[in-house]
């Protein structure tokens, strides 16, 4: 039951107690009214046949007087007492103004009852309708969140993933400038947007310890040219020469563990929900992967990441 249709019936209700307490009241003053006349009209019988009974012995009385004493005769006979005439009419009056309290008494405390009643169930219906409304906004409530998280998890399932699954060197020989490769692979269900990303490659002793940074633009002046990588396409590589020859120096250290060069980089899309994401990696030089002058890189333990 909607709570429109429940707030018809509360008022259809109200009303119809209303209309029986009004006609409750109406009759019992037509009543009334009814009872006064009844009463004027017997009190004025009462008090007509009172004096009927006064004159006829008064009558009687003066009926053998001379004709021109009659008229005085009749004037000087006592009269019945004035509080007499009406004692009937009135002791009846005072019955029935009893009775007429009693009903207007009965009725009052009717229409009250009906009052009451009406305003009981009128509250009961808003409490009941209160409830109704609650629960209705409860359950509108969780459907909005099981949408919302449905909706969240649909999206992680079918939103782009981008990784790197190889970073590579190559022309790594003693005075050669190496040169440095990476793919950047789709792996989720949908396509990546506005892909781009930024990379630099440094010198270090200890690539885990080394934290990622975005590359200043004095180092890489502009992120890699937008493109678009759909789910399952062929990976997009993106290469770039080192500025420094490798030298004698450098492999030697590079052999003995005591230095390595690393590539970060940066990549950042944005998935078909317009959300962005960014996917950031690390990867350097191992002793022992490198064969003539080529190899893979391989990622750090640490800052190694994406959202």
């Amino acid at each position: 039951m909607s709570d429109g249709f429940r707030r018809k019936i509360a008022f259809g209700i109200i009303a119809l107690l209303t209309i029986c307490a009004l006609a409750v009241i109406g009759l019992g003053a037509i009543s009334w009214t009814e009872q006064r006349r009844e009463h004027g009209v017997e009190r004025d019988a009462a008090v007509s046949e009172q004096q009927q009974h006064v004159r006829e012995p008064i009558e009687a009385q003066c009926s053998g007087a001379p004709r021109s004493r009659n008229f005085r005769c009749t004037i000087d006979a006592p009269q019945a007492p004035s509080d007499e005439r009406y004692t009937s009419a009135d002791l009846r009056a005072q019955q029935d103004m009893a009775a007429w309290a009693f009903a207007t008494f009965v009725t009052g405390v009717v229409g009250a009852l009906i009052t009451v009643a009406g305003v009981i169930y009128v509250a009961w219906t808003l409490a009941e309708t209160r409830k109704a409304t609650g629960a209705a906004q409860s359950a509108a409530d969780a459907a909005k969140d099981a949408n919302k998280a449905f909706a969240e998890h649909s999206q992680r399932e079918l939103r782009a993933y981008v990784g790197v699954p190889v970073v590579a060197v190559k022309d790594l020989a003693i005075g050669a400038q190496p040169t440095f490769s990476y793919q950047i692979k789709n792996f989720g269900a949908t396509p990546a947007r506005e892909l781009e990303s930024k990379y630099y490659i440094v010198a270090c002793d200890d690539p885990n310890t080394h934290k990622v940074r975005t590359p200043a633009d004095k180092v890489v002046p502009t992120w890699s040219s937008r493109v678009d990588l759909a789910p399952g396409q062929e990976p997009v590589e993106v290469t770039q020469t080192h500025h420094a020859r490798w030298t004698e120096a450098m492999h030697t250290a590079f052999a003995a563990g005591q230095g390595t060069l690393m590539l970060c980089a940066i990549i950042r899309y944005r998935d078909v929900y317009g959300k962005r994401h960014w996917t950031m990696f690390k990867s350097y030089l191992r002793p022992g992967t490198i064969r003539n002058g080529a190899g893979v890189l391989s990622a750090t333990r640490k800052h190694n990441r994406a959202n």
